[in-house]
């Protein structure tokens, strides 16, 4: 029995220590890994751009316009160019008029002959001057014309709407990175927390068949009942398994992380054991629902966006309303060849339209904007309930994550009490194998839920404040200091491009996105709200003038 006590007590210890792991990454560098190579924040920050060329596309509406157009064409035509000498036909016409006097005997004068034939030889040069004949030449035309809008209210209201449209589209692109930090911090801690599960699956696994090997000798000897074997073979069937069903969810968890980081080598840094684990500060959930409706970057893209749909329903019925543009034009025509000829114009003028109708065409493009605004003043309220909704939910569990970890802190010092005892009752042969075997996995499973509770309180906390439009990348800054970092030189924040009022990964924002962050104090163990502590103190202080 002196033996088997060793045995337990030595793989008691190897069951619940962790070795850190050697040259490992840091939580920092991972988020800046993924702001490299993250496809579908590089997607978001594309999309981003692209919605900003609208606001240019709506004020070039705004702006003057000028075209320039060069036409060359060579004309070949059958065309009359003969000249015709007017006098002899009007002296042709009296002497036809004299013909119509003629005599009762139908004589004609001699003088009257001589009239008529000047009028034959008359027709005979009307008929040569009409005779067709081939011309040739070339035709060069420049025109130069500019427009200014002058009165546009369509325009202007397009415009707007084009500007609200950018601030949506802003509070989405910092929304996307929130989302980035928050997915970086959940694969990183996903990777830590199966590589932990598979590290204690491995610990049972050897732990197991160190005392199954022993058993199998003392049953050779006839020492032990056939019956304590096969339940610890059937043990350590099963911790085999899990130890198998561990290394998948940890490989799986490795390649969600290198998907978005693009590094297939993911090493990551374990917690420390003595994280702050604090309740949500402030610990009014009403306090954080106030933050939710002035902060949650989802619910701040949706009131922009109603904004913008309320403009283009303006900017739709606007096309109703009479326009004037300022109009300039400079025109040069030449012709070259058979017919040589040049001639330049210079118009400048204002020009007024009055729309009457157009089909029905606008009436319905004013229905359609409105249906749209309505649909964004729904998304709207649906944007708010689920950001009370979620704030709400992550309080809560914070809460319990809190509570969860007090008490399976308290589990595993019941578990490793109760496999102290259960051993010593083997060695007084009160007890079986199997009842050591069935604490100390009891013991296991407590540490395993324990680990689950620590990376829960760490993932809930953040989306909580994500909730809340408050997550920035110092919470990763926080984090990061927590780990035990043997690797290189921690990224400091100010090179990861983190979420500011003005920038977000070297994209210019205007200012009206504003988000939650201010720099934790300095301390062995910085608490995920040591942000709020910081910015509460500020809000204490004395305003000037008061």
């Amino acid at each position: 029995m002196k033996l088997l006590h060793l045995t337990f007590s030595a793989l008691f210890v190897t069951g619940i220590t962790l070795s850190p792991v050697g040259h490992a990454g840091n939580l920092l560098e991972t988020f800046k890994l993924a702001q490299q190579n993250d496809p579908q924040w590089s997607a978001k920050k594309a999309h981003f751009l692209s919605d900003k060329e609208r606001v240019e596309q709506a004020k070039g509406m705004l702006r003057p316009s000028a075209a320039l157009s060069v036409s060359w064409s060579n004309i070949n035509t059958d065309a009359p160019t003969g000249e015709v000498d007017q006098a002899p036909g009007y002296d042709c016409a009296i002497g036809f008029g004299a013909v119509g006097n003629l005599t009762g005997n139908n004589q004609v004068s001699g003088s009257d002959l001589a009239l008529l034939r000047r009028c034959g030889d008359f027709v005979q040069e009307i008929t040569d001057a009409l005779t067709l004949r081939s011309v040739s030449y070339n035709r060069m035309n420049y025109t130069l014309q500019a427009k200014q809008p002058l009165f546009r209210l369509d325009y202007w209201y397009q415009n707007s709407a084009a500007l609200s449209a950018l601030s949506a589209a802003q509070a989405n692109l910092a929304s996307a990175q929130q989302d980035l930090i928050m997915r970086s911090a959940e694969g990183y801690f996903n990777v830590l927390k199966t590589q932990e599960d598979l590290k204690l699956a491995r610990s049972e696994q050897k732990t197991l068949q160190i005392a199954l090997s022993e058993l199998k000798n003392r049953y050779k000897v006839g020492l032990l009942r056939d019956t304590d074997v096969y339940e610890t073979q059937a043990s350590y069937d099963l911790a085999t398994a899990a130890v198998i069903i561990a290394q998948s969810e940890h490989d799986n968890a490795k390649q969600l992380l290198a998907m978005m980081t693009g590094e297939q080598e993911v090493m990551a840094t374990p917690l420390p054991s003595d994280i702050p684990i604090e309740p949500p500060k402030p610990n009014a959930v009403g306090d954080w629902e106030d933050y939710a409706r002035k902060g949650n970057l989802t619910l701040l893209a949706s009131r922009f966006a109603v904004n913008a749909n309320r403009q283009m329903v303006t900017a739709k019925r606007s096309e109703h309303a009479p326009t004037v543009d300022l109009g300039a034009q400079y025109a040069q025509d030449k012709l070259s060849g058979d017919r040589s000829t040049e001639s330049k114009a210079t118009t400048v003028g204002v020009s007024i339209n009055i729309p009457l109708f157009a089909g029905g065409i606008t009436s319905s493009q004013e229905r359609q904007a409105r249906f749209n605004l309505q649909e964004a003043e729904d998304n709207q309220e649906l944007a708010l309930r689920n950001a009370l909704r979620e704030t709400r939910q992550y309080h809560t569990r914070v809460n319990a994550d809190v509570a969860a970890v007090q008490a399976r802190n308290k589990a595993i010092r019941s578990a490793a009490s109760a496999y102290r005892s259960m051993k010593l009752g083997y060695e007084n042969g009160v007890r079986t194998v199997t009842d050591v075997l069935a604490t100390q996995r009891k013991l296991y499973q407590a540490r395993k839920d324990l680990t689950e509770s620590r990376y829960l309180y760490i993932v809930d906390t953040l989306r909580l404040k994500k909730s809340a439009g408050m997550l920035a990348s110092e919470d990763l800054e926080t984090l990061n200091s927590w780990l035990n970092s043997s690797g290189p030189q921690a990224v400091q924040g100010e090179e990861l491009g983190g979420l500011t009022m003005d920038e977000i990964d070297g994209i210019k924002l205007k200012a009206e996105t504003k988000v939650f962050g201010v720099k934790p104090k300095q301390s062995e163990h910085k608490s995920l709200y040591d942000a709020y502590k910081a910015w509460k103190s500020e809000d204490a202080k004395p305003k000037d003038g008061n």
